[in-house]
This record gives structure tokens, sequence and C-alpha cells, in this order.
């Protein structure tokens, strides 16, 4: 593999646009003997000529393709020994998680091929929050956050996702054990990006959490997104029915940060 193609895969990974004619002959070479380009990858156009933001339908194969050339077989200590260690996946994965039932909080541990550290015991689902301010409310705050968004709060874990990490694959065995995983991500390009990504992987079980009169809502809709991450976000949107959401997209032009939600609970106080 060349530098030149890891270079376009690292922005690949980072949301970046890439000149896909010029990544076209360096990845296809790559690629496992028989696959198309067009069965791994989903191409959004991004405005200037030649230039698509690309997202590989399995991110564990774009993971794949980065080790593959990083390090080989010498991993993020010989990465460090080279002199970078952050071009080399961390071996290690970990969220933080609180059980609802008694407002505790734990470590998950994930190796590439083993849970290393699992207090998930007896609990059958899971509710994956995007970011702190919503993860570490108090336990009255969020069982009311988990009733508005439609998440199941019976015999849930709630999982600090960390923003992209929850999309880190040594969490996918992990995740297999739940029967049931709700999302509650933030309204836009990136918290539908990773959900479509985990949907992909674990199948059906997955839930898109939001309110159920969130069209209601618009003055919520702040955010002003990009125009190519606009419209990848309706795509998003029209493949898995979202349809309220993708309405409430094209009236306001925005999106919306999760953290918003709070202003809509009784039991959230500045």
């Amino acid at each position: 593999m060349s530098k030149a193609l890891l270079r376009y895969l690292e922005n690949i990974q980072n949301d970046k646009p890439v000149n896909w004619p010029k990544v076209v002959p360096l990845l296809s070479g790559q690629l496992p003997s028989g696959t198309r380009l067009t069965d791994v990858v989903v191409l959004e156009k991004a405005g200037k000529k030649d230039l698509y933001r690309v997202r590989f339908k399995d991110g564990e194969l774009l993971t794949d393709l980065l080790d593959r050339y990083r390090q080989g077989k010498t991993g993020r200590v010989g990465a460090a020994l080279a002199g970078n260690s952050h071009r080399h996946k961390v071996s290690f994965g970990g969220l933080p998680i609180m059980d609802l039932s008694t407002g505790q909080y734990g470590l998950m541990v994930c190796a590439a091929k083993a849970v290393v550290q699992d207090p998930a015991a007896g609990h059958q689902a899971l509710v994956l929050i995007e970011n702190k301010e919503l993860f570490y409310q108090p336990v009255v705050v969020l069982r009311e956050l988990l009733a508005l968004t439609g998440c199941r709060s019976e015999d849930a874990l709630l999982v600090l996702g960390n923003g992209k990490e929850v999309t880190n694959s040594y969490f996918r065995h992990w995740f297999d054990g739940f029967s049931r995983i709700d999302c509650l991500f933030d309204y836009d390009q990136a918290g539908l990006a990773m959900y479509d990504t985990l949907r992909r992987r674990h199948g059906a079980k997955l839930h898109f959490a939001m309110p159920s009169n969130l069209g209601e809502k618009a003055e919520l809709f702040s955010l002003k997104p990009e125009k190519d991450e606009f419209a990848y976000a309706l795509r998003l949107c029209e493949q898995y029915g979202f349809d309220d959401l993708a309405t409430v997209f094209r009236h306001t032009s925005r999106f919306m940060e999760q953290e918003t939600l709070l202003t809509l609970l009784d039991t959230y106080h500045v």
C-alpha cells in the first residue's frame, strides 16, 4: 500500500473529502478478491470537482486497511519506537458505563478479540449517549431523558459513547450480547453516520432515539451544516425512515445538538 493511499484513508477516517478518481486505482488493489468499490463505500459529492466524502459501509474494513499499512505486526509500541504511536490503533478500548438502577459508574474494557472487563452482568439493554453533558446528569434527569426519547430504561445500562469512539470495532462482540441498543446521538450528520455504522454491524436491535414530537421543536435546531453534510444526513434519514427528523431538517436547514434536550426536561435545572 502506498503512502498516498494512507493519506487518503486517514482523511476518509476523519470525514475529510478526498479526490476520489485518484483514490480509485490505489484502493482497488487492496480489496478482497472479487470485491468492487461500490460494494464497500458510499460517496457523497463535496462541492468541488472530483472531491467526495467517502464512507466505508463496514468501518472495520477501513481500520484493517489503515493498520495493514501503518505497522504491519509491530503494533502501537512499534509505532512509538518508529516515532509516531498515533499512527496505529490503541490495543484496547474502554467506555464509561452507568447502572441506572444503582447510579454506580464503571468501566468496560475490550481488546481486539476479547472483553477484558465487563461490569454489565444481568443487563439486556444498552443506551449509548454520545456526550458527557447528558451522561453525567443525575439519575432523575436521566430517567426523564430516556422517557422523552423513547429509550428503554428498565434493566438498561448507560454507556458514554465519547463521540465516534463508540464505533470502535473492539466493542463489537460486547454489543452483540445485548438484545436492544438505543442510540442517543446528536441530530446531525455525524450522529446519523455513527448510527448507520452500528446498525450495519448489529442490525435491527439498534434504535435511533428521539422525542416523538421532535418536529414541533424546530427552535432547538440551530447548528448550520455544510451542504454535503446536510445532504448526507437527509439521505440517511430517508434510508432509515426517520421522516419527522428529515422534515425538521428541511424546514430549518439546521442540525441539533443533543444537549438542547435538557431544556425540555422538568427535572433539569441549570
